[in-house]
């Protein structure tokens, strides 16, 4: 027979008769909690403070320097260099891949709520198409570790990311910004 779980003076049996209540409530980062551990693995022994402060950590480095955008090109000002998914695939690598999630996830509301100049729109994508990367060489990564793996899965996910992209100035962006004729214009565009 399965021990009992108490938190907050509430027992909780893991037989399925109850639901975990605490795994939900017990912080913003519902995968990394006590019993909910996502995709983690059985030698995973940190500490679930160490990975939350951790995320927190790397989610304010990324928003950060995600404030320090570079134009690709003078004629196109709203294409940008964005070197703030390096931190939230460090976070990936480092703590799992829904810390990279959560970390990419707290970016883009930090810069939705401090000023956001697409309405949101801009930063739903943006959150997809991160996730699209970061996903493939965390997920690896925690499995099997290496220079070359790393280098294999980092293609994977670029790949994934041009996939995402597309499917996300398809479905999220240029119908948000364009109404009903976005529809007609990629009707002339791809088919």
């Amino acid at each position: 027979v399965a021990d009992s779980v108490k938190f907050r003076n509430r027992r909780y049996s893991p037989d399925g008769k109850r639901i975990y209540f605490y795994t939900f409530s017990f912080s913003f980062f519902a995968p990394l909690g006590i019993k909910g551990r996502l995709l983690m693995t059985e030698k995973d022994n940190m500490s679930v403070t160490k990975k939350l402060a951790g995320t927190g950590a790397f989610a304010a480095l990324a928003f950060v320097v995600s404030l320090l955008e570079f134009p690709i090109f003078p004629a196109t000002p709203f294409l940008k260099l964005d070197f703030s998914l390096t931190f939230i695939l460090l976070a990936g690598f480092i703590f799992g891949p829904m810390s990279g999630v959560c970390a990419a996830a707290v970016k883009e509301l930090l810069r939705f709520i401090i000023g956001s100049s697409t309405g949101g729109v801009g930063e739903i994508a943006n959150f997809a198409v991160s996730v699209g990367f970061i996903i493939i060489p965390t997920l690896v990564y925690r499995f099997k570790k290496g220079l070359p793996v790393v280098i294999i899965t980092l293609a994977a996910g670029c790949v994934m990311q041009v996939l995402l992209s597309l499917v996300a100035n398809r479905f999220i962006t240029f119908p948000l910004y364009m109404g009903n004729i976005a529809a007609e214009k990629f009707a002339e565009w791809w088919y």
